[in-house]
């Protein structure tokens, strides 16, 4: 059985489809799980992204390609945040197995502390 853990990083999100009217709804790719939201995250220093990586499982790749892309080696270069690297953070819409571990991602303002509206 796998353990879930939790990574808390500091950083910026680009392309945020986050939320129930901008899902990825490509049912070619996403139909098993209804959709996905996802985002271009850019961790705030390496350290931060250090914390994915160390002490999680997380592969730094997959299917032979990185995980951290560059934006500007791609056919659109633009500066980017923080690091400049990003990931590409996925929830599905739905879970397939585990129906709490899909859903719209929690959104919270958090410039001022934990949670604070």
């Amino acid at each position: 059985m796998s353990k879930t853990k939790t990574v808390t990083m500091t950083g910026y999100l680009e392309y945020a489809n986050i939320f129930e009217e901008n899902y990825d709804d490509n049912m070619d790719f996403h139909g098993e799980t209804e959709g996905e939201f996802n985002a271009n995250f850019y961790p705030e220093t390496d350290d931060e992204l250090s914390k994915l990586f160390e002490g999680t499982g997380f592969a730094r790749e997959f299917r032979g390609r990185s995980r951290i892309k560059d934006p500007m080696l791609e056919k659109n270069p633009r500066e980017g945040f923080g690091t400049g690297n990003y990931i590409i953070v996925k929830r599905p819409r739905v879970h397939p197995m585990y129906g709490q571990y899909g859903g719209q991602p929690e959104v919270v303002h958090f410039t001022e502390g934990r949670f604070n509206d």
